[in-house]
């Protein structure tokens, strides 16, 4: 009777929290041993409350300082004495595991939020172009050419290269770099944009006249004065004057470039956002901008901290626990927020800035319970300028996947209701319209972790989640030396499928206890349908029935050797896959390309296969980890793949370049599979090509000396991108790019080859460079 009685509550509990444990009803294999309870769902919500007053925020900062502190000062101790004071108190005296942190229960008390400024507007642009594969209008431009291979139609991902079919925008060091690209024989560079000194550019947007750039830079965010009762030991405070102290910060540079006149690009605005880019989307006009901050401790609390250094070999008390705590509350309350939260600043001229708080205190979001040492943001920008907006919650983010109304960031995290229990966190932000700002709508946890960005897809207001769950089973001894004995390590691989309810992702459906003893090696999930490759020894792929949220199915298994790295849909029931080949016994050989026909779900086949590496040799990928890198010609059934080969099978030597392969998905039938390459089959390899002529060129700009090697010296220069314009595929390295047209039989025929680097004037005029 009582046991009846408090499940009932427990029932109760969970429907009001908004998340409620049905995993236990959509189980569609029988249960193993994986399957218990220390693997289960989360039962409540991964909850996060607005602020509502900077007071709130002081306090929960000040704890969290508190914390740190503390741990480090516990696990310096346990380090220095694990051995021989393993049963003693870390603190000395008496036996104090941990802290209680006197937690504020009034976390949003109330008070007026801090008025937000608005950034200052940037200047109108052209209208944008509609960003589609197919260039409209008659013969100023190409009828066709491939764009960044993004996840969700709609969504542009940022990347290092970009085109509009006309253009191609890349980078070069610290340069900005565009390229004339059509016609294809007057390929050229025409214009260079140095982005700052200490900057360093990585990826980029274009959206009509407008080019956006982020950089990892170093800026100076202000000088703050010097101490006039510091020592005199410089010769700056000999003279009288104290030595002041430059505030330097690690931020992302956003450089919105207006490129109306492509040989002359003219500066809108650097927006400097402090933290480190995590990820970033365009949708339509909008910039969503994913990054990391990670809280410092400013110096007048470090000075704070080190009054209390000498009890890092343990002997503090209660006493002075109680001291540490006002006096880290006294720093926080005297010193101002924007020493502790991240700042924005906006450039509209060269020397001149404005700089104001990235977030105000309505804008953050904080867990219930404890604080985490991260703060993730999410900042829009709008390519035609505005106001820039930004929303932050106090957790961490790793993995980054956005619909045109949705944008989750995942990373790991312990189970709120079980901290002995890892998995991950995802947070949901609301992005509207894409005129206002952007807002937190909900958080969820899920057991396991995510492989990539793939392993997450949005389907009809439902986020469908894989992961690899890891964990021990089997009875735990309670002895401290023999906790291990007697239990296994174990994987498996598992689909939730979250919906939200309130502020919380709550698991509506899911299928586990797949593969047991194997990882996740490829997801893609798209509609009603979804594909996983797990890999040990075989290479089993999964083909999931999602039509259901609350009841995700497994259709059908196919085990083969070797494992695929990414999954790319060939039309509705055709998938196009990159990975390794293996043996029987799981040894990798080398990179392979298969076809799997999925129309029938119950029964998927293979129905082609080619090894890109024949003999003893290896290969592999760029496009097995980074899905930009794989570039595929719809219209010409054309795969341009980056690949690394030992000992190529074609010359007897090394190889890193790129390889042609013509697709033929209606290759192979129910009762024979295509292998190998050749007209006809599933693959047919059409040609490669490599950009060595380019690294020697490249290395005899900077010296004399490199101009004598040969070019088979400068074997490994890996090919980064590839593009189609028309009938020409561009290809671009750290070095160069090369323009090939493809011919009737894929033959390919050099039309223009360019190195990015400037060589000085001497060199320039040596015959050997000419």
């Amino acid at each position: 009777m009582w046991k009846t009685t408090i499940i009932t509550v427990a029932t109760a509990v969970m429907t009001l929290a908004g998340c409620g444990d049905k995993t236990s009803k959509v189980f569609h294999r029988p249960p193993t041993s994986h399957d218990n309870k220390r693997l289960g769902v989360a039962r409540g919500p991964f909850k996060l409350v607005q602020v509502r007053s900077c007071r709130s925020v002081r306090s929960r900062l000040a704890d969290h300082v508190y914390d740190q502190y503390v741990v480090q000062l516990m696990n310096s101790y346990r380090y220095r004495y694990r051995y021989r004071h393993h049963r003693r108190g870390p603190m000395g005296g008496r036996s104090i595991s941990r802290p209680t942190l006197r937690r504020s229960t009034n976390r949003e008390a109330p008070g007026s939020p801090s008025a937000r400024k608005s950034a200052p507007r940037s200047r109108p642009s052209a209208p944008p172009t509609d960003g589609s594969t197919a260039a409209k209008g008659s013969g100023s431009g190409p009828g066709y050419f491939t764009k960044t291979n993004n996840q969700v139609v709609g969504v542009d991902e940022a990347d290092r290269v970009k085109t509009d079919g006309k253009y191609i925008y890349t980078i070069h060091g610290r340069q900005v770099v565009i390229v004339k690209s059509w016609p294809a024989k007057s390929t050229r560079v025409v214009a260079r944009y140095e982005v700052g000194k200490r900057s360093t550019p990585h990826q980029l947007f274009i959206k009509g006249d407008r080019l956006v750039v982020f950089s990892r830079s170093t800026v100076l965010m202000g000088v703050r004065p010097g101490l006039a009762n510091r020592p005199v030991t410089t010769r700056f405070q000999r003279r009288g004057r104290p030595m002041p102290t430059r505030i330097h910060r690690q931020v992302t540079k956003v450089t919105v470039l207006d490129i109306k006149d492509r040989k002359s690009p003219k500066l809108v605005a650097n927006i400097d956002v402090e933290g480190s880019m995590l990820r970033a989307r365009m949708i339509g006009r909008n910039v969503y901008l994913v990054s990391n901050f990670r809280f410092s401790i400013p110096k007048a609390i470090r000075s704070v901290l080190g009054k209390y250094s000498r009890y890092r070999y343990g002997g503090m008390t209660t006493a002075a626990l109680a001291q540490l705590r006002s006096d880290i509350r006294r720093a926080v309350t005297t010193m101002p927020l924007s020493q502790l939260m991240p700042t924005i600043r906006f450039e509209h001229q060269r020397g001149v800035h404005s700089t104001r708080p990235l977030l105000g205190c309505s804008d953050l979001y904080l867990p219930t319970t404890g604080i985490a040492s991260n703060l993730l943001t999410l900042t829009r920008i709008n390519t035609h300028g505005g106001p820039v907006h930004a929303t932050g919650i106090m957790a961490s983010g790793m993995k980054v996947y956005a619909s045109k109304k949705s944008l989750y960031a995942a990373a790991n995290a312990t189970n709120p209701s079980n901290p002995r229990q890892s998995g991950t966190a995802i947070h949901k932000f609301d992005l509207g319209s894409g005129k206002g700002a952007p807002t937190f709508a909900a958080s969820g946890w899920v057991p396991g972790t995510l492989l990539n960005q793939f392993s997450m897809d949005e389907h009809k207001n439902h986020l469908r989640v894989a992961v690899t769950e890891r964990g021990y089973v089997g009875k735990v001894p309670w002895h401290r030396w023999n906790r291990w004995r007697g239990r296994s390590w174990t994987t498996s691989s598992a689909v939730f499928v979250l919906r939200q309810k309130g502020e919380g992702l709550c698991t509506v459906g899911s299928v586990r206890g797949l593969a047991p003893n194997e990882r996740i090696y490829a997801a893609r999930m798209m509609g009603d349908k979804g594909y996983l490759v797990t890999f040990r020894r075989t290479d089993p792929l999964y083909t999931l029935d999602l039509s259901a949220p609350t009841e995700p199915t497994v259709r059908g298994e196919l085990k083969i050797p070797g494992f695929s790295s990414y999954i790319h849909p060939l039309g509705k029931d055709k998938l196009l896959t990159v990975g390794q080949n293996a043996d029987e016994n799981g040894r990798v050989k080398g990179a392979h390309l298969q076809i799997f026909d999925v129309s029938d779900l119950s029964n998927p086949r293979r129905t082609a296969h080619y090894e890109l590496t024949t003999g003893r040799g290896t290969s592999r990928s760029t496009a097995q980890w980074d899905h930009h890198a794989f570039t595929y010609n719809a219209r010409k059934n054309i795969l341009a793949l980056p690949l690394t080969v030992y000992r190529y099978h074609a010359n007897g030597g090394h190889f890193n370049g790129l390889v042609l392969v013509r697709v033929n998905s209606n290759a192979g039938s129910s009762n024979r599979e295509s292998v190998g390459s050749g007209p006809g089959r599933g693959f047919h390899e059409i040609g490669a090509i490599d950009h060595s002529d380019l690294a020697q060129r490249a290395a005899c700009a900077r010296s004399p000396y490199q101009c004598s090697r040969p070019a088979s010296s400068y074997w490994n220069v890996a090919i980064n991108r590839s593009l189609f314009i028309d009938d020409h595929l561009y290809t671009l390295s750290t070095q160069g790019l090369k323009v090939n047209r493809l011919g009737r039989l894929g033959r390919l025929n050099r039309v223009a080859a360019l190195t990015l680097a400037v060589p000085t004037r001497s060199i320039a005029r040596t015959p050997h460079y000419r």
